[in-house]
């Protein structure tokens, strides 16, 4: 959960101090544009419907800018297999494309392997770059989601940092901003590792850290900050905004959804309750699963359809316990 607290500070003050007013004197980014994301796991999971690829669409188009997006994140990978796939999505007619990578470089080198050294990022980061300025495609470089206790992976973002200002590239420094929420002193109520702040698992972003990384993002191509609060408020009332898994299908994790002002009061009532919120929208969902009539061709569709009538009574039954919470 977002603290108010913690969104005014993502809202505000971090994002203020990170990029300059006068960052750019209008939205770099044109209607009818596509924008390739390319990475790692960070971006493959950040393509889901409440992960920053998604986000920073929806931002863009709260601004007046439809876009299509082409995301191209694939778990595991190196700058060394993400540079082999830049072709295929410049194929695709992207105008823009952001690159972030980093994490598995270093992950190589930790298991001993050859290829993710600073100098191999490096090279392979210089001929993504290149190849797309070839084909006239816009580039925005992204710094790495890594916990600051990671002090390994700070030569790979300081390469990033100076090659993105010495070749005037687009650069979301994604891993500064994290750094200032992660660094700074968690809630006064605040339980467990202070990077779950940010991080599920101290690299891979959660829903908040989804967020931050789509509002860096979107500074990054010109988006006033003044109109974060509108775009924010807009991703709150996102129907996928919040995912909850609620087990493990043939296809992978099988998760039910809810808008993130919806699973914020859900949380609430659950803290005051000392509740974890995520086992009561699962006992709803299990709840409508078992309601479905019996000729329902998807029962799983039916209980999505359900859940969300359920959350609301339940936030309306139990108003107060969330009002004391917050």
């Amino acid at each position: 959960m977002i603290t108010t607290r913690l969104r005014k500070l993502l809202l505000v003050g971090i994002l203020f101090a990170a990029f300059p007013v006068d960052l750019h004197a209008e939205i770099v980014v044109k209607p009818g544009q596509k924008i390739g994301f390319l990475g790692d796991s960070i971006t493959e999971q950040g393509s889901g419907p409440s992960g920053y690829v998604y986000l920073v669409t929806m931002g863009l188009k709260a601004e007046g800018i439809e876009v299509t997006p082409i995301p191209a994140g694939r778990s595991g990978q190196a700058s060394g297999a993400i540079r082999a796939r830049v072709g295929s999505v410049l194929d695709k007619g992207a105008n823009w494309i952001t690159i972030n990578s980093g994490a598995n470089d270093l992950r190589i080198v930790r298991e001993g392997k050859e290829g993710g050294s600073v100098d191999a990022y490096a090279k392979n980061m210089i001929a993504m770059v290149e190849l797309a300025k070839s084909r006239n495609v816009n580039v925005v470089l992204l710094t790495t989601t890594h916990t600051p206790k990671n002090k390994e992976i700070i030569p790979y973002n300081e390469w990033l940092r100076k090659y993105a200002k010495d070749n005037h590239i687009l650069l979301a420094d994604v891993n500064q901003v994290y750094n200032e929420v992660l660094n700074s002193p968690p809630p006064k109520d605040w339980q467990g590792d202070p990077d779950k702040r940010l991080l599920a698992d101290g690299v891979h972003p959660n829903q908040a850290g989804q967020t931050l990384l789509a509002k860096t993002v979107l500074l990054t191509l010109g988006v006033p900050p003044e109109d974060m609060p509108k775009i924010e408020k807009e991703w709150m009332q996102n129907a996928h905004g919040k995912g909850v898994k609620i087990g493990r299908g043939d296809s992978g994790n099988e998760y039910v959804y809810l808008t993130r002002t919806q699973y914020d009061a859900v949380e609430a009532i659950a803290k005051s309750q000392r509740k974890d919120a995520r086992n009561i929208v699962k006992d709803m969902y299990k709840a409508a699963l078992e309601s479905a009539p019996k000729d329902t061709e998807d029962p799983a569709a039916y209980a999505q359809s359900q859940v969300d009538g359920l959350v609301n009574k339940y936030i309306a039954d139990h108003q107060d316990a969330g009002s004391k919470a917050k």
